[in-house]
């Protein structure tokens, strides 16, 4: 009989810390007291029996998920308490303020509604409003209601009785990185800062229609991609000679970079995969992909169970990552094409990502982009030269070499919005269509059969560690 290799029994939990983590917030159940202590003594006992070790992975995945995820479970019921009432809030600014039909949006953090202090996330909506900051606090009344999508709540028809105008150290220094910019053009630093630094806000409407139509909305969203190519530029820069001091570098930057820009679902799977990546190369190991998958989505419920709600940038974040990580090489390894060049190799993770995106996208927003294959592969080759560029203008922003660098960059985004307007254009660049739940669920199980049938016909290597970080940079 063979030996189980611990590391079996090490991803086992994780599988199903995910399971129980997804289960217990979604019907908002908890384990009693006397039920919890149960447990923690059944674990005990059989650890010592080695036959029983899968059942003790088991039981101790559900223990901790349950220690987790108590306190979210109690807050969600608060949630649902005031549903439809009048209440008091609090909140920290997530991202600057929005405005967009006579409305202003607020998204917020750091809660407290009437007399709970909450974890989670709402948007207020204030008639009119005003133009506030990232990490301002805003204090008012309104109206609650349950929210999904990755909010725990809206509130309507609020009336802003206190502002606190005070913004945070990592703010003031997103705002200095953008004042870094002001050498391109409005329409161009706009979008720089969009795409640097997250800032949103700075796309109107009619911009955001655009970008989702022709299906580059991950271009918009910082994630793995914009931290990758600034991990990998400062990495392959060849200024740092010792891999110790280059490792943590490359650490408290990435962490640096997601603390300015925000920590959304996106960037916690980055940063997630950054750290796991760069262990990977410094200690020369590898990750089978399907059980490093399983390892950060594993640990990003643990930071945040909330995400088991459905948040909907989680969801495409780890629908992309997996389309990457795991459908793009099966299939690469099925038709024997693990030796083509980098372009068709683009043209493939493109293709895996389109298609096992369409169905969620469709369940989701009730269309797909028809044109996000053409876009994304005469876009996103480029982003890295943009973000490279980028990057050396905040650098040398002082200097005359600057204005060489901002003509290079004038030339990018002419050729970005060049496109984004051509394909837009094209007829029946989107399909508006949709399915159920169910029907969506059907999909997925087809493609998820396919894909073991794939896998199981030939048997997967594992990535090499720096394969796990320029992957990422594939990510929408």
């Amino acid at each position: 009989m063979n030996k189980i290799h611990p590391s079996t029994y090490f991803y086992s939990f994780w599988l199903s810390l995910i399971i129980f983590v997804i289960f217990l917030i979604q019907t908002e159940q908890k384990l009693s007291f006397l039920l919890t202590i149960l447990l923690f003594v059944i674990l005990i006992c059989l650890f010592f029996i080695k036959k029983l070790r899968f059942l003790t992975v088991i039981i101790l995945a559900l223990f901790v998920a349950n220690l987790r995820v108590n306190k979210y479970i109690d807050h969600q019921q608060i949630y649902r308490k005031i549903n439809q009432k009048q209440v008091q809030f609090c909140g920290r600014l997530i991202n600057n303020s929005t405005y967009k039909y006579g409305s202003t949006t607020y998204r917020l953090d750091n809660l407290r509604l009437g007399k709970y202090q909450i974890l989670g996330k709402i948007i207020v909506k204030q008639k009119a409003g005003q133009k506030l900051t990232r990490s301002n606090y805003i204090c008012g009344q309104g109206k609650f209601e349950l929210a999904d999508g990755g909010y725990n709540g809206i509130i309507t028809q609020a009336k802003i009785n206190k502002i606190n105008s005070k913004i945070d150290f990592f703010t003031k220094f997103r705002h200095f990185l953008s004042r870094r910019l002001a050498g391109l053009n409005s329409k161009n630093r706009d979008f720089a800062n969009v795409i640097l630094l997250g800032d949103r806000s700075l796309l109107d409407y009619k911009q955001q229609q655009k970008i989702r139509t022709v299906g580059l909305s991950h271009i918009v969203v910082v994630s793995g991609l914009h931290l990758m190519i600034l991990v990998n530029f400062i990495r392959k820069s060849q200024l740092i000679n010792s891999r110790k001091i280059e490792f943590w570098t490359a650490i408290i930057l990435g962490l640096f970079f997601a603390i300015v820009t925000g920590f959304s679902a996106s960037m916690v799977r980055a940063c997630l995969m950054l750290f796991l990546g760069l262990v990977a190369w410094y200690y020369g190991r590898k990750f089978n992909p399907i059980n490093l998958f399983i390892l950060i989505m594993g640990i990003s419920l643990l930071i945040n169970p909330f995400y088991a709600l459905f948040d909907v940038s989680w969801l495409l974040s780890y629908a992309a990552f997996w389309s990457v990580l795991v459908v793009a090489p099966a299939v690469k390894q099925y038709f024997g094409l693990t030796e083509i060049n980098s372009f068709f190799d683009l043209i493939l993770t493109v293709l895996m990502i389109q298609i096992f995106l369409a169905p969620l996208l469709i369940y989701l927003f009730g269309s797909i982009s028809i044109v996000s294959i053409l876009t994304n592969l005469l876009i996103v080759p480029i982003i890295n030269l943009l973000m490279i560029g980028l990057i050396l203008l905040i650098i040398i922003a002082n200097f005359w070499l600057a204005k060489i660098v901002i003509w290079f960059l004038e030339l990018i985004f002419n050729y970005i919005f060049t496109v984004i307007d051509f394909c837009v254009n094209i007829p029946l660049a989107k399909l508006d269509l949709t399915l159920n739940f169910k029907q969506t669920l059907i999909i997925y199980l087809i493609l998820m059969l396919i894909l073991v049938y794939l896998i199981y016909d030939n048997k997967m290597t594992k990535l090499n560690s720096s394969s796990i970080i320029e992957s990422d940079e594939k990510t929408n």
